[in-house]
């Protein structure tokens, strides 16, 4: 789990940001994670994850509530921002279309460390 922590605090530094998460224990191993991007906390998603067998879940942002609700059900949550999360996604889409219809593409930055 602390391998997947100082690699979302690295995707987040890049953009300004930082990353935090719910109690991390030097011994617990991440065997299967999860990313939900911006506002990706919620009592839904965390069910949803336990559902899917996720122990660890990188999100952007989400409620208070949610850090205690997931450390009660064993679920360990990283928030890594919500912008820093969002720009992956699209940066790869952006990608993905440009080298299949050979077109040019840019990602024009606007960090707000959140």
């Amino acid at each position: 789990t602390r391998v997947v922590f100082e690699r979302a605090r690295a995707v987040a530094s890049r953009h300004g940001g930082d990353a935090i998460a719910t109690s991390l224990d030097d011994s617990r191993v991440t065997r299967r994670w999860a990313v939900l991007t911006g506002a990706g906390a919620s009592a839904e998603a965390i069910r949803e994850a336990l559902d899917a067998q996720i122990d660890t879940l990188i999100v952007g942002e989400g409620p208070h509530y949610t850090a205690v609700e997931a450390a009660d059900c064993g679920l360990v949550i990283i928030y890594a921002g919500h912008y820093a999360t969002e720009t992956f996604g699209v940066r790869a889409l952006a990608a993905h279309v440009g080298d299949r219809y050979r077109i040019p593409w840019d990602f024009l930055e606007a960090p707000t460390g959140l």
